[in-house]
């Protein structure tokens, strides 16, 4: 992997889940870690959905293998969040390629 394409900063963001005394499950997500990324765009939809406009849009994310990122994890890019699909280990390159799409929560 070339240094040189690692020209954007992202976060990543772990899942704290709490349980209030109802029983009812919150989950908040806490910043673990800030790293560069190289970032491409997949693709990217309008969809309608009960009458309410919905943005699909997916990136890939490319970090070095070092990168404390899981598959329950979010990644803060340009003030959106993405929702993690799929991580794929390269070895030979040292780096993970991050499949994601756009959170509309």
């Amino acid at each position: 992997m070339n240094a040189g394409i690692l020209n954007e900063i992202i976060e990543i963001y772990e899942p704290n889940i709490t349980i209030d005394e109802f029983g009812n499950q919150h989950t908040d997500y806490i910043k673990k870690y800030e790293t560069r990324a190289s970032v491409s765009h997949r693709s990217g939809s309008r969809e309608t959905t009960n009458d309410e406009v919905i943005y699909v849009y997916s990136k890939t994310f490319k970090v070095r293998m070092y990168v404390p990122i899981e598959e329950f994890d979010w990644i803060k890019y340009n003030g959106k969040f993405w929702r993690i699909q799929q991580i794929e280990k390269d070895k030979p390159k040292q780096q993970l390629t991050i499949e994601t799409e756009l959170v509309n929560d």
